[in-house]
């Protein structure tokens, strides 16, 4: 596998389908040994429904990743899997951001916003479940 040795910063934006293996995104991160801040903006089609199976991934430590960011979050399984991996694995992680707004590049230096898919009820679960994770993995 390729390694990108010096790469610190990455912005990786991905259009979601139901047989995309979203943690597939962890083999970048693997070859990645000096990435500091992580910004994953996630984009999909409102008719997608994904399979719900958790999956078994082997550990991999990201020593030096201290910022994530995940736009276009939804409490859609796939995606807090996702989150939950790497909140259990980035070991020197000081901050760790979860939108629900996304964002998109249109070209030519534009983005463009997309609004909230998660209301009030659902971002706390979000919340809820990523800080009980993140306690379960301090205790541990």
């Amino acid at each position: 596998m390729s390694t990108f040795s010096h790469l610190k910063q990455l912005e990786l934006f991905v259009l979601l389908t139901c047989d995309f293996d979203l943690l597939s995104i962890g083999f970048i991160l693997n070859g990645s040994p000096h990435l500091q801040k992580f910004h994953l903006g996630l984009y999909q089609n409102e008719l997608v429904e994904f399979q719900i199976e958790k999956k078994e991934y082997t550990k991999h430590l990201y020593h030096q990743l201290k910022e994530i960011e995940i736009s276009g979050f939804s409490d859609q399984w796939i995606v807090m899997e996702l989150a939950i991996y790497l909140l259990n694995n980035a070991v020197s992680l000081e901050r760790m951001i979860v939108d629900s707004r996304g964002r998109l590049y249109d070209g030519n230096g534009r983005w463009w916003n997309r609004d909230s898919r998660m209301g009030e009820l659902e971002t706390k679960r979000v919340y809820d479940v990523l800080v009980k994770e993140r306690l379960n993995q301090v205790q541990n």
